[in-house]
């Protein structure tokens, strides 16, 4: 990496950094809080691409060639990226058919699991739930662990890891420290941040790279050391001696930071910059080819549709809804608490049918009542879609984007939340129909029925995935919901019919899914009854009226069932697209 600079959104957040880690060394990344740790390890690792400078692999740029070192380079980042539902085991196996190559077999991928449970000392807990916060599971310590081994199935080269010891009590930080300093010593190149290590833990790593930033300044962290850990690092930042220090005690890295915060950034960056360890460390490395095991390159990663991965991540995010069963069950349970509702609200007026010369007054409450349990349907299997996925995407963000950032597919990630969502969807959409369909003896075919709501209920599941990948956070996802649901409740065509609004409010209800889908149902239930007419004098010819003609009037707004069912295929057609569009253009690469 040379003369490297970041700014994000025109904030300057690093300034001329310049080193280079050989392979095989174990390197911490120390400094003061919001000194730019963070922002430069993910710019080494290809999270954020630096405003100047270069960040090389084997000389090669690594940003303009990412998607040769992507299966090569492991991040494990300080908060844990995994599912709290699934098992250790689990959680290991689909992480390996998801990144490792397709000639792994199942036996292979079960050998490989269990080396990486032996090798990370995880066993004993292999069958226990990851859990969460509010859900037990594994402990602190084996859950970084866990998030270890996730990057280890694919054996990379190089290791990121980001506060590995964070929160860890002093035994479980050395038993991870350990293991780091194994795996360099078994030929991987490993960079951490870490704040405040033991004695022991930071004789453990090679070098250190001390980034700093004085307390209150707007100006961007800078390299101030780069070189041997211990006790080099602490030398250089109390040149005069540690003070207070015994004679005959070992200084403790708390030194560093503490030698640190004494003098300005500048100093210690003009210190660093004329001292023997950035001749040895950063110029004379910048032109020497090293010995060593060499991060290797592999074909550009495809981004199509993969069978495999679609696969894989269905089956995972069904144990995930198994395991969810909280959850699972309540959106289970909207489909028969709503389909009652509505059958003891409207049933009794829908059942009974009407004769085709009653009274208009009579007319007309039957009209609305069976209009109105038809367009509940339709509002509710929208609601169902929007529901199940709003939180899909970007409740899984972190996990998502580490899979993205090695070779998740975006068509195998999305084609396989719509096919468990939509099954979702699928059943509740068949429980509202069956349990409305009796109670309130609906006439219409049950079967094109079922597809005009299913179809509404996938454009539902549409926006709520689209909703999903745009949101930063859950919260956001789920704020926005009724934002959907109430303009497409107000122009759905049924507290005031389309044709009788004005010429934008026409167009707008045009692009709403709950209008198509109220058309088609009704149209199909309107076919199924007798049409109605006036009673009128002996020789005056009767003006025949079918339940949809107030809503959909046959010479002016009505389209048909097919071409309504064609509308709703098209809008889940374009959201889908939409869908892929956005996480593409959230891609760093």
């Amino acid at each position: 990496m040379r003369g490297l600079d970041l700014a994000v959104r025109g904030k300057p957040l690093l300034q001329d950094v310049s080193l280079t880690i050989y392979p095989s060394e174990f390197v911490g990344l120390m400094g003061p809080s919001g000194a730019g740790k963070t922002t430069l390890m993910n710019a080494m690792n290809g999270y954020t691409p630096p405003s100047c400078g270069a960040v090389v692999l084997n000389g090669i740029d690594l940003y303009a060639n990412y998607g040769q070192f992507c299966g090569h380079l492991g991040y494990v980042p300080q908060n844990d990226i995994m599912h709290g539902d699934l098992t250790v085991r689990q959680a290991l196996t689909y992480t390996a058919r998801l990144r490792l190559p397709g000639d792994f077999s199942r036996a292979d991928i079960r050998e490989r699991v269990r080396s990486v449970l032996a090798e990370l000392g995880l066993e004993a807990v292999e069958n226990v739930l990851i859990g969460s916060a509010e859900k037990k599971g594994i402990s602190g310590g084996q859950r970084k662990r866990v998030n270890l081994a996730m990057e280890l199935l694919t054996d990379p080269s190089v290791l990121f890891l980001d506060e590995p010891t964070s929160g860890l009590s002093s035994e479980d930080t050395l038993m991870v420290m350990r293991l780091l300093r194994k795996l360099a010593d078994a030929g991987k190149t490993i960079l951490l941040t870490i704040h405040q290590p033991s004695l022991e833990a930071f004789r453990l790593m090679d070098d250190v790279v001390i980034v700093s930033k004085d307390r209150g300044s707007s100006a961007p962290g800078r390299l101030a050391y780069f070189g041997p850990a211990y006790p080099d690092s602490v030398n250089f930042f109390n040149p005069d001696g540690v003070p207070g220090l015994k004679t005959g005690a070992e200084p403790l890295p708390d030194e560093v930071l503490r030698g640190l915060s004494t003098r300005p950034t500048d100093e210690w960056a003009a210190r660093f910059n004329g001292s023997k360890y950035r001749r040895e460390f950063v110029d004379e490395r910048a032109g020497r080819s090293p010995t060593g095991r060499a991060v290797a390159v592999a074909p550009k990663i495809p981004r199509k549709f993969g069978i495999r991965q679609w696969g894989t991540l269905v089956r995972r995010a069904l144990s995930i809804k198994r395991r969810d069963t909280w959850n699972t069950a309540i959106l289970l349970a909207q489909a028969p608490i709503i389909a009652l509702m509505i059958v003891f609200v409207f049933g009794d007026k829908v059942a009974e049918g009407i004769a085709t010369d009653t009274s208009p007054t009579d007319w007309m409450s039957f009209s609305g009542a069976t209009a109105t349990s038809v367009f509940l349907m339709a509002i509710s299997a929208i609601w169902f879609g929007c529901s199940n996925a709003a939180r899909e995407i970007v409740g899984e963000w972190a996990i998502y984007h580490r899979e993205r950032m090695v070779n998740l597919k975006i068509p195998s990630y999305v084609a396989s939340k719509l096919t468990v969502l939509g099954g979702l969807c699928f059943i509740q959409c068949l429980v509202l129909l069956g349990i409305v369909w009796a109670g309130c003896d609906l006439k219409g075919s049950f079967g094109w029925m079922l597809g005009v709501l299913v179809l509404s209920s996938l454009a539902g599941l549409g926006l709520g995935l689209t909703v999903s990948a745009l949101a930063r956070t859950s919260e956001v996802a789920i704020a926005l919901i009724p934002l959907i649901l109430i303009p497409m409740v107000i122009a759905g065509g049924m507290m005031k019919p389309v044709h009788e609004m004005n010429t934008p409010m026409q167009v707008f209800s045009g692009a709403m899914a709950s209008r198509w889908a109220f058309e088609g149902m009704l149209l199909l239930e309107s076919e199924a009854r007798p049409e109605w007419a006036p009673a009128v004098p002996p020789g005056v010819a009767a003006v025949r009226e079918d339940l949809a003609e107030r809503y959909f009037p046959k010479d002016d707004e009505r389209l048909g069932v097919e071409p309504a069912a064609g509308v709703l295929g098209g809008m889940i057609a374009m959201l889908i697209l939409a869908i892929g569009v956005i996480l593409r253009w959230r891609d760093v690469h």
